[in-house]
């Protein structure tokens, strides 16, 4: 899996990177990574980033996600932390947390079921919820915005499992996350 597009950072405050924190986390959530997220969080778990990301599905949140930072392993208490970001998941470890982005966001990997591997974006503000007055209250609507709701409108929007109704698809697998991430450039 190659990351050389995405400038991946190490901070300074990140603890330095091994197999045996991934095998130690992987024990205390008695779980098994995907190898290509397991590979990943050893080598450049931790890293920050300046990437976005598209949606395989319409949302209420546009066409595409940003990505700021990958959780990795951090001083005890940091919320950077993949041990401490995962423990507030609701859910955990049936999903466990990937990355976030500056406004709350997290992107989650499922780690059971038939969606295994798979990643998802969840909306700390439950935008799904709102109604289509709020969004335009609140922002100069996106088209991606304005069609998810036209879409839902509709009765349209594809039909969701029971619980994912606040997550939406970002990828099939890490190594597509990291495939569809886009560098963005610093504006000055």
């Amino acid at each position: 899996m190659n990351v050389e597009h995405l400038n991946l950072e190490l901070p300074a405050w990140a603890l330095p990177r091994s197999l045996s924190l991934v095998e130690e986390y992987e024990r205390e959530f008695d779980l098994k990574l995907p190898a290509d997220y397991h590979g990943f969080l050893a080598a450049h778990g931790g890293a920050l980033v300046n990437a976005t990301c598209p949606f395989m599905e319409p949302t209420p949140l546009g066409d595409v996600t940003p990505v700021d930072r990958f959780y990795g392993f951090m001083q005890t208490g940091r919320s950077d932390d993949v041990r401490q970001a995962t423990r507030m998941i609701d859910g955990a470890p049936d999903v466990v947390a990937v990355a976030s982005d500056l406004m709350g966001g997290m992107l989650w990997m499922k780690c059971t079921g038939d969606d295994t591997g798979c990643i998802y974006f969840h909306d700390p503000q439950q935008r799904w919820t709102w109604p289509d007055e709020q969004f335009r209250r609140t922002f100069r609507l996106a088209p991606s915005i304005e069609r998810y709701l036209e879409l839902r409108t509709a009765g349209s929007l594809p039909k969701k499992r029971r619980g994912y109704e606040n997550v939406y698809l970002v990828a099939r697998s890490f190594s597509d996350l990291i495939e569809k991430l886009v560098q963005v450039e610093d504006v000055d």
